[in-house]
């Protein structure tokens, strides 16, 4: 070329240009770093920082970042990849059922497995079993008025649920199988009472009804319960539970005089449903502390009073006092988790 080494010279040409490093200048065209890299030299275009690089070389044609100044580009690594839960977990005694429904939690914590547990006392994949007491509001009495017609010995009763208010207390067993949600049973008992009136009409006698007995009495509920877990993680978890009821209640056993035979009202069934919610402290991972409210509504022909069937109900007969159906139960408790 026309620059300090070019002309047509010894390596001129083959290496790009007239010249070594081409161009009309000392590094060739008319940028910095041209020459070598640019032009139509051996890199060809125009070169990284150049201008126009000169020469036409063996190895011509435009080059590959001809023109200017380009940004660079940098190949950023594949940050997609995860641990595998398996190696986050291993020599803890946390197993993945502990965290099920709550791995991403645990994974962004950065936290031990074991520190983590304690941290959020998740209840996934543990049995529960729980110690609960309370009060029972509404149909938790039962009252049966008996009468015999002396004229026939047909025997006549009416027999229904009471309101009033007392202690029931009962055992949950379920299981937790994710983090948010537990299922199982309850067995439980409602005390309260069973009142009587007894009695006669009919024949040579003077009509008798006695005065109110009572006697106290238990009731057996039985629950099936589905839990989930407004917040499921950290100490304070609040919930809500709902499921079947059915109540069941013993019968009457009467005492009856040798000349009158008084009928005995029988056992039942009660069935219902429930709903409510409640709050759950947990100071640990395997132990909680409990307040629940729920209310329970009743269905059937027991949840209400009724009479013995196909018997003339006599003219003096007590007035039936109608059922509430329901129940407001308030209860608190300790939670155990295995």
């Amino acid at each position: 070329g026309y620059g300090n080494t070019g002309g047509y010279g010894n390596a001129g040409g083959n290496t790009g240009g007239y010249g070594n490093t081409g161009g009309y200048g000392n590094a060739g065209g008319y940028g910095n770093a041209g020459g070598n890299t640019g032009g139509y030299g051996n890199t060809g275009g125009y070169g990284n920082a150049g201008g126009n690089a000169g020469g036409q070389g063996t190895n011509g044609g435009r080059g590959n970042a001809g023109g200017g100044v380009y940004p660079i580009v940098q190949n950023t690594p594949d940050i997609s990849f995860q641990t595998p839960l398996d190696q986050l977990l291993s020599g803890t005694d946390v197993l993945p059922k502990h965290i099920l429904g709550a791995e991403q939690n645990f994974r962004d914590s950065g936290l031990d497995a074991r520190d983590w547990v304690f941290a959020k006392t998740p209840h996934a994949g543990r049995l529960i079993f729980e110690v609960r007491g309370g009060m029972g509001i509404g149909d938790v009495d039962r009252f049966a008025d008996v009468r015999v017609n002396l004229d026939n010995d047909e025997a006549w009763f009416q027999e229904g649920p009471r309101e009033s208010k007392q202690v029931r207390g009962a055992v949950y067993m379920g299981y937790a199988p994710i983090t948010f949600l537990d299922v199982g049973a309850l067995v439980g008992l409602q005390y309260g009472s069973k009142g009587l009136t007894y009695g006669w009409y009919g024949g040579d006698k003077e009509p008798y009804a006695s005065d109110p007995q009572s006697v106290q009495a238990v009731q057996m509920v039985l629950q099936g319960r589905l839990r989930g877990y407004i917040a499921h993680l950290g100490p304070a978890k609040p919930y809500v539970v709902v499921g079947p009821e059915v109540r069941l209640f013993d019968g009457y056993h009467i005492d009856s005089p040798d000349t009158i035979v008084y009928p005995d009202p029988g056992a039942g069934m009660v069935p219902g449903v429930f709903g409510g919610g409640g709050l759950m402290i947990d100071p640990g991972p395997i132990v909680g502390f409990f307040l629940e409210g729920t209310y329970s509504r009743y269905f059937g022909v027991l949840s209400d009073a009724s009479q013995a069937p196909g018997v003339t109900s006599p003219a003096d007969a007590p007035e039936v006092v109608p059922a509430s159906h329901q129940l407001i139960s308030a209860v608190g408790g300790v939670q155990f988790r295995l």
